[in-house]
């Protein structure tokens, strides 16, 4: 029997790479609703999105991470990260 501790994560697909968050801090995969841009912030902030009344800023981390683009897929779900004193999204093509 292994007697290792196990890790929960959800992975995710981004420019042809797998990237994973550990699950603890996974609240939800939600579909990409309306996603307000907002001026005057680094590239790599794709805009805000209402969440059940919560505004989250979603990130890009293709940019962040200077990745490049896939061509022809669309980021279309939203992976909101929460701990104790924040929430964000990450934009993602496809999450399991």
């Amino acid at each position: 029997m292994n007697s290792e501790p196990m890790l929960e994560v959800v992975i995710f697909n981004l420019a042809a790479e797998r990237y994973a968050v550990e699950s603890v801090y996974v609240r939800e995969v939600y579909p990409l609703g309306e996603l307000t841009p907002l001026p005057c912030t680094p590239a790599f902030v794709a805009g805000i999105m209402n969440v059940r009344g919560d505004i989250l800023a979603v990130i890009d981390l293709r940019v962040f991470l200077d990745l490049p683009g896939a061509a022809g897929i669309s980021l279309d779900h939203v992976i909101i990260v929460d701990s104790d004193d924040s929430a964000f999204g990450i934009l993602t093509d496809a999450a399991t």
